[in-house]
């Protein structure tokens, strides 16, 4: 405060906030001209911009005011140690996946933040052109201390590609966002051809026989138990032909017009796919190769 160069001595100096008429007080003089203030963020109810006035009067003096804009920032914070997460995720269908996430100030340490303002995730459903099908929003399950649980009900989701996007935050905090990316996926299924009569999936008959053999369905994902009530056929010379289920995990076949094929004097080799499917489960399109070799009779009746 000065007149216009020499300090003036003995000056009532006031500040105040134009948007807050709680916040004001008088400045200290720390010598001829010089005037000191310390305003704590703490007295701002809420983070944003504000207008700060300096009024400095004094008897047989002008009156002077000067405004100084003011920005009260949001404290900084992570979600899981990051400012921002987008995660891929992929699991089985009818399996249970629960998210986790900390939400904390970017001090050390940090301080994990509770009883937040914001506290829910929202989802889509997505076809195979990225169209939304189905949509919604949820609260997240507060844990304490900062820990928050998304329980999206997973096992009872059907397959799918599906857009999570999470938001937790808190008055006077940088709100943080986490997006997961989740692809609900079929289950596999695990082939088992019988050992004592197939070689590297090589089989034989001895011509004018039926073609006879018992495979296995497990499920790996389930400790590979037996898998039931799928469906099992084998495209044979171009004719599809069903197994039997017989309860248990396997399934059987008996091709009567394997016997049509007569040789005599080399083996004739031919390739047959099993194809399987069973609904929420995957087996390769291509089905599972497998060679039938029909092996002559000899002149004794001996292959």
């Amino acid at each position: 405060f000065a007149n216009p160069d020499l300090p003036i001595l003995g000056a009532d100096v006031e500040y105040s906030v134009v948007q807050n008429s709680q916040i004001y007080g008088n400045l200290t003089s720390l010598g001829p001209g010089q005037y000191e203030f310390e305003l704590n963020s703490t007295a701002f109810i809420y983070h944003g911009r504000y207008d700060l006035q300096i009024t400095a009067d004094k008897l047989n003096y002008m009156q002077k005011s000067v405004t100084i804009a003011l920005k009260i920032n949001p404290i900084n914070t992570l979600i899981n140690n990051k400012i921002s997460i987008v995660q891929p995720e992929s699991i089985k269908v009818g399996t249970s996946k629960i998210f986790y996430f900390n939400y904390t100030t970017a001090t050390t340490p940090a301080l994990g933040l509770s009883n937040c303002s914001t506290a829910f995730y929202e989802w889509q459903r997505l076809d195979d052109d990225g169209n939304v099908i189905e949509s919604n929003q949820s609260d997240l399950i507060e844990l304490g201390n900062g820990k928050y649980e998304l329980d999206f009900d997973t096992e009872i989701k059907p397959i799918g590609s599906y857009t999570l996007v999470v938001s937790l935050g808190q008055i006077n905090y940088i709100e943080r966002k986490a997006i997961i990316s989740l692809e609900i996926v079929p289950r596999d299924i695990n082939l088992i051809l019988p050992s004592d009569l197939f070689t590297n999936n090589i089989i034989e008959i001895i011509s004018g026989n039926y073609l006879n053999f018992t495979i296995s369905l497990t499920e790996p994902l389930n400790n590979d138990a037996p898998l039931t009530n799928a469906t099992v056929w084998i495209s044979f010379q171009g004719i599809n032909h069903t197994f039997n289920e017989n309860g248990n995990g396997t399934y059987s076949i008996s091709i009567e017009e394997a016997a049509n094929i007569q040789t005599m004097l080399l083996t004739e080799s031919i390739n047959s796919r099993i194809f399987i499917t069973k609904t929420n489960y995957t087996f390769s399109s291509d089905g599972e190769l497998i060679t039938i070799n029909v092996v002559p009779i000899t002149m004794l009746g001996l292959p």
